[in-house]
């Protein structure tokens, strides 16, 4: 079976391609990138990444007529919920986006930088039919950024039961616990009979 990542992210498609090859070997898996006439569905930067992934697995299937997946992630912050406008401007980087947030908790108190990093994945067959999965790593925010690992907010979040941010963990520790594997883990799970069959 033939399954489009709907993704123009490099990083992201060398990504999502590690996990579902091991995940799924049988698989055969190619990206936006091998389709160049193809027009992604714009963002709604007011949509949540549940949305956002439905929308962009829904709409490459239906224009490639392929079974799609799309992966959309968020960092979340509870203490510091009511500043997210302020912070995550959708024309900053990450890397201006998490000196924001380093700044925003150096007078918050050690259980206010909990954070979780949560991973929404859709995968849309030809005739319409979705399937979705979502899943999240909890950990804390450091105090200073650490490690040039990774990407993202990886320097600043180290999950619980680790003692190193996810910038300096190795390629394959963050591949093997990140938030992405969880939700492509459980939403594998209901697609197994669909696979095998293909």
């Amino acid at each position: 079976m033939e399954l489009v990542i709907a993704s123009s992210n490099s990083h992201k498609v060398l990504l999502l391609k590690e996990i579902i090859h091991e995940l799924l070997p049988s698989v055969s898996i190619c990206s936006l990138f091998d389709f160049q006439s193809y027009v992604p569905q714009t963002d709604c930067e007011m949509h949540k990444a549940k949305e956002k992934a439905y929308q962009k697995a829904t709409h490459a299937a239906k224009h490639l007529q392929i079974c799609a997946i799309a992966e959309e992630w968020r960092l979340v912050i509870p203490s510091l919920e009511r500043q997210y406008e302020e912070i995550f401007l959708p024309n900053e980087t990450s890397f201006q986006q998490s000196k924001k947030i380093l700044m925003a908790l150096e007078t918050k108190k050690e259980y206010e930088r909990s954070a979780f990093l949560e991973s929404s994945v859709s995968c849309c067959f030809v005739g319409g039919k979705t399937y979705e999965a979502s899943a999240c790593i909890e950990g804390v925010i450091t105090a200073c950024e650490k490690g040039k690992g990774g990407n993202d907010f990886d320097s600043i979040f180290i999950k619980y039961d680790y003692a190193k941010t996810l910038a300096e963990l190795s390629p394959q520790v963050r591949c093997r616990i990140s938030h992405r594997r969880k939700a492509l883990e459980k939403l594998f799970l209901s697609l197994e009979t669909c696979f095998a069959k293909g």
